[in-house]
């Protein structure tokens, strides 16, 4: 029981100073809300199933959108949801119904194109973003450049980011797993200096989904099943590189600090942070209607 009350003790000494900004603690109090704790068996749907492991929080995707449109970010209709570690990192899920995408052009990927692609997509982006007020985003370069593995039919990448508001610097580490009817995508976020671990967490993770009988990449049939209309170059340059690296630099400093709560709280303590958030939450309600 010591020990117990050891840990709260320590959360609320993270907590309390989060709480001072209304709208993350929200955020926070329905992450605590909403959260699965591995080890645990998550349906994606008709596509694939995770093995979430221990030490791991897997927000639905209801929830992880929301969660994305309030930093700032945009919910996406294939995002299964958003993964939160104890280690310090935070992953987004998601499946794209592309058609079957065929991987004939994986030696022509070529990295210094991709990236003055990128470039200019970020120019574009940060225009818009001034024009609205929000703040500005930028690739920083690779952290890992493209490349493909055949065997396994894996689309893999890595990117530096950072955003104007936070300098903090990020890796966004990315693999795309091909299927029959199109992909699962994973994008991991960690700190800068965490290539070789989001690297092996990002590897850990995707080896802990599994495609369904019959939506393996090798079950493809030519005769009556959709095909891209792009390759792997494409898939880079007109979208999940170019385009939601943003996105990531928004929420991952976000996620990354609940994810400090998270290591020192415990999943042994989920059901019962659940609860001290609702009361934290209506304890400000309350202070809130009194000045009212």
């Amino acid at each position: 029981m010591k020990k117990w009350l050891m840990m709260i003790a320590a959360f609320f000494a993270v907590a309390v100073p989060l709480w001072a900004q209304k709208s993350d603690a929200d955020l926070e109090a329905m992450i605590m809300q909403k959260a699965q704790a591995g080890p645990k068996t998550i349906d994606l749907g008709s596509e694939a199933t995770l093995q979430l492991p221990a030490r791991l929080l897997f927000i639905d995707k209801e929830t992880a959108n929301k969660i994305m449109e309030a930093r700032g970010g945009g919910a996406e209709p294939g995002r299964y949801g958003i993964i939160i570690s104890m280690e310090g990192w935070m992953a987004d899920l998601g499946y794209v119904d592309s058609g079957h995408i065929k991987d004939d052009d994986a030696q022509d990927l070529k990295a210094d194109k991709l990236m003055s692609i990128m470039k200019k997509v970020e120019k574009e982006e940060n225009k818009s973003r001034r024009d609205r007020g929000v703040a500005e985003l930028y690739v920083d370069g690779w952290a890992q450049e493209p490349n493909y593995d055949r065997a396994n039919h894996r689309l893999i990448w890595a990117i530096k980011v950072h955003s104007a508001a936070d300098n903090e610097p990020m890796i966004n580490y990315s693999i795309v797993a091909l299927g029959r009817k199109g992909m699962i995508t994973t994008t991991l976020v960690h700190g800068a200096d965490k290539l070789e671990a989001a690297k092996t967490s990002t590897n850990d993770l995707l080896a802990a989904i599994t495609f369904k009988d019959g939506n393996r990449y090798s079950d493809f049939n030519p005769t009556t099943d959709k095909v891209a209309e792009y390759g792997l170059t494409a898939l880079i340059a007109g979208g999940l590189a170019a385009k939601k690296f943003g996105l990531f630099a928004i929420i991952g400093a976000f996620i990354l600090k609940f994810a400090k709560i998270f290591a020192i709280a415990g999943v042994a303590l989920l059901v019962g942070l659940k609860k001290l958030f609702s009361i934290r939450r209506r304890r400000d309600e309350d202070d809130d209607d009194d000045w009212k």
